[in-house]
């Protein structure tokens, strides 16, 4: 990290490298990367000025900082698909980017705040959108994910206003198929006691572990408009 670096030629890379930072930079661009270090593990690349990823994947990384820059999209993010850390905060990132999360099966701990897509209403609405593209989250935000907290997810995608808001950001499509993927979290959840995404408590009357009654909302969320 020189504070000056504005592209990666500039930069003697052996392709055997596992560990690279290059934050603090003036960097526009990681498309040299995957070619001149298709081993990496780990990559801090935080406070350039990316306004996109590599086009093409790095299969081997494991954790990602891209944060503070100027990221509107996560295109190309899917073909890391070792991924289990993603530091996203602070860039441009819309709801329709977080459907990129969902092509990452590996993926635990997402550090996503201070993003356009926080301010949207209803409050919470980014973040319970992250649970249902990628239910096996453990960690949002630095805050764990547990069943509670997925519960509470559930509820914010119920809220008036939430699918009208996600059919105009994701288009219909999209936000079709999030309600499909967050009725069939709910089909598994009442299959198994306890789905591995959204929690909905069935199989013990109706009512979660924590005695809520989750069964009915979820239901609801699964309607059409």
């Amino acid at each position: 990290s020189c504070r000056e670096l504005c592209e990666l030629q500039a930069l003697q890379l052996h392709r055997s490298l596992l560990e690279l930072s290059i934050a603090f930079n003036n960097l526009r661009s990681l498309d040299a990367l995957p070619r001149s270090c298709p081993c990496l593990t780990r990559l801090n690349a935080s406070h350039n000025r990316l306004s996109a990823l590599p086009a093409e994947a790095l299969p081997a990384l494991t954790r990602l900082d891209v944060s503070h820059n100027q990221l509107v999209r996560l295109c190309g993010i899917s073909g890391s698909s070792s991924l289990r850390e993603l530091w996203v905060s602070h860039n441009l990132l819309d709801l329709a980017a977080l459907s990129e999360l969902g092509r990452l099966d590996k993926l635990s701990i997402v550090v996503l705040c201070h993003n356009p897509c926080e301010q949207v209403r209803p409050t919470g609405l980014a973040r319970a959108l992250a649970m249902l593209f990628a239910p096996q989250l453990t960690s949002l935000d630095a805050r764990p994910v547990d069943s509670t907290e997925r519960a509470d997810a559930a509820r914010v995608l119920e809220q008036q206003g939430a699918r009208q808001v996600l059919s105009e950001q994701l288009g219909s499509k999209t936000a079709h198929q999030s309600l499909r993927r967050l009725c069939m979290l709910e089909a598994k959840g009442g299959r198994h006691g306890r789905g591995r995404g959204i929690d909905t408590g069935r199989g013990g009357g109706g009512r979660g572990r924590a005695g809520r009654d989750t069964a009915t909302p979820l239901a609801l969320s699964s309607r059409r408009p």
